[in-house]
């Protein structure tokens, strides 16, 4: 048999975006056969923890806390087994092109929160030029947006290309990062050859 990189995914839900992009920044730098069962548990134990302004349960997504535990978790299973990835959590200030691209150019992946109608997180899979190539995890048909392209046919790798400038932008429009109070992100990295430990 011969493994493969996973298709990225859509979310299941209006609320899991932040889960969903974050099993999408893994899927991208491994292969079904590298990832231990030990991230899915991590990913879906840690995030969908907010509540909405009427009180319910997981109706408002994932908070960036959930975003840096997560990083944390993910750093630390990396650290005790010796399992190749590295994870930063940026947060305010931090989260600028300048701290992200490099992750990028070296081949690992950023998760991201945004706007796109509300607080959104996307993932981050690279860099085509003066655009960030991206993969939305929210399923919806191609509308006109400047500084936006819909991308059909890359499923294994990104479904859109947003305008660097564009994404940097301190107002809340959609597919721009927003208020620099409310800035999170999460830079993925391999940094070697995974593998599922069995013991």
């Amino acid at each position: 048999m011969k493994f493969v990189h996973a298709l990225l995914g859509y979310q299941a839900s209006e609320y899991d975006c932040g889960p969903t992009a974050a099993m999408n920044a893994l899927k991208l730098l491994y292969k079904t056969n590298e990832i231990p069962p030990d991230f899915l548990k991590i990913v879906w134990n840690t995030c969908l923890d907010e509540y909405n302004p009427e009180g319910a349960a997981y109706r408002r997504g994932t908070s960036q806390k959930s975003m840096q535990f997560l990083a944390y978790q993910l750093n630390h299973y990396g650290e005790t087994t010796g399992y190749p990835i590295k994870t930063e959590f940026l947060e305010k200030e931090d989260v600028t092109s300048t701290n992200m691209i490099p992750c990028l150019e070296r081949g690992g992946a950023v998760v991201v929160r945004c706007i796109f109608a509300v607080p959104h997180y996307i993932t981050l899979t690279g860099i085509e030029g003066n655009e960030y190539r991206a993969f939305d995890p929210y399923y919806c048909d191609d509308w006109h947006l400047e500084g936006v392209k819909w991308i059909n046919g890359h499923e294994d790798s990104y479904n859109r290309l947003i305008d660097i400038k564009h994404f940097d932008l301190k107002e809340d429009v959609n597919y721009a990062m927003g208020s620099i109070d409310t800035r999170a992100c999460v830079l993925f990295e391999k940094t070697g050859e995974g593998k599922v430990f069995l013991q």
